[in-house]
């Protein structure tokens, strides 16, 4: 009996780490005070033991900064995202892998993206587009509101892209713009 109940306890004690992880590894960018923003580009992609993360580097100041964080299928390096970092500590900074950015330079085209794959729980979206008559697949995270924002994107649905000229593999959907 009593070894029946430490079974039980350590089964509790097991979903509530379970779930605290889940918490934490989807509970988005880190909470960054003095917080500003600017751009981070992807300019590694790294093996490690769980998989593979990436390695970002921004510009604050004239200062160069790296970070790492994750990567997921379909990232390419020279992909672009937000990053929100405490102006008095740049090194504390958080990427919002869900906030893709294309830099006013860099020569890009419109198109159109169908979404292949939703996945709510782990709030990802993978879209295919044709690019001079190659198809490419692309992975894009969507924000904790998503919903609120877009409404419920859904598969079949076609959106406008960004795509970069110079590296097709780069491209954006804008869940904001059905077609």
């Amino acid at each position: 009996m009593q070894h029946r109940k430490i079974g039980q306890i350590v089964a509790f004690i097991t979903v509530i780490i379970v779930i605290l992880l889940l918490f934490y590894l989807f509970s988005g960018p880190k909470k960054i005070k003095n917080k500003k923003e600017t751009v981070a580009a992807l300019v590694d992609i790294v093996a490690v033991k769980a998989g593979f993360d990436g390695k970002y580097e921004f510009i604050v100041e004239n200062q160069r900064y790296e970070t790492f964080d994750r990567v997921y299928e379909y990232f390419v390096v020279g992909d672009k995202f937000v990053i929100g970092y405490n102006e008095k500590e740049p090194k504390k900074n958080g990427i919002y892998l869900s906030q893709p950015v294309f830099l006013e330079s860099e020569n890009k085209k419109e198109g159109k993206g169908e979404i292949i794959e939703l996945n709510e729980s782990s709030k990802r979206v993978v879209f295919s587009y044709t690019y001079d008559g190659i198809e490419f697949k692309r992975f894009q995270r969507l924000p904790n509101n998503y919903k609120e924002l877009f409404g419920k994107p859904t598969t079949g649905n076609s959106y406008k892209i960004s795509i970069w000229h110079d590296n097709p593999q780069r491209a954006i959907i804008h869940l904001d713009a059905p077609l």
